[in-house]
């Protein structure tokens, strides 16, 4: 994406109207607001990469809330069939809020497959991530994904039921060893449900299940 490149290399902008590249929905980027919030706009890898530039710049440097919710090609993949064709988008989000101030992260709805959440997760570990609300859908059953949320206040965590997979579980972990480690930004996880879930794929990925190790 051309203009994703021109704000990442210091082009001064601040306000940015675009049609997104998954289906020719209209989005507006503006310097200096706190959220933004483009759900629902069929936005493909291209926006995501743009999106990323825009919150490493100082026109998005306030934005505390990201919402991208209900776009169900931003791996690239449709939405009855494919997911994580392309992760390029999603990775430059992912990279780009790792020094960003953005506290809250909507992903549902988005087609998010395996390989999203472990970059997803890999996020998550690095220690300058400030998120505290994450919104994703599981994808221990790509046909049947069901929305799930982690929040840094929540002591306990009901995810039974959710159709959870390992590559959820490996996030789950990362969540709740991060919020264990910093206790300041809500209360350590006491109590974690995952019944009901296929969290090893019918003892074919025990990934996940390593990971509930460490707690």
């Amino acid at each position: 994406h051309e203009v994703a490149r021109r704000i990442a290399a210091g082009a001064a902008v601040k306000s940015l109207t675009v049609e997104s590249t998954g289906g020719r929905k209209t989005y507006t980027l503006t310097e200096g607001a706190d959220t933004i919030d483009v759900s629902d706009q069929n936005l493909g890898p291209s926006d995501c990469a743009l999106i990323a530039a825009w919150v490493a710049t100082p026109a998005g440097a306030a934005v505390s809330r990201l919402l991208l919710n209900r776009n169900h090609a931003v791996t690239g993949g449709e939405w009855s069939t494919d997911c994580d064709k392309d992760l390029s988008g999603v990775t430059a989000v992912f990279d780009t809020l790792q020094p960003s101030s953005v506290t809250e992260l909507g992903l549902s709805q988005c087609r998010l497959g395996p390989r999203s959440l472990v970059k997803l997760a890999e996020y998550l570990r690095e220690a300058t991530a400030n998120v505290t609300l994450l919104t994703v859908d599981s994808t221990g059953n790509m046909n049947d994904q069901k929305t799930y949320s982690l929040s840094a206040s929540t002591e306990n965590i009901d995810l039974s039921g959710k159709n959870l997979g390992p590559a959820d579980i490996n996030l789950v972990s990362t969540w709740v060893q991060r919020v264990g480690m910093r206790a300041s930004a809500g209360a350590v996880v006491a109590r974690l449900a995952l019944n009901g879930n296929p969290i090893t794929n019918r003892g074919k990925d025990l990934d996940g299940l390593n990971g509930l190790k460490a707690l």
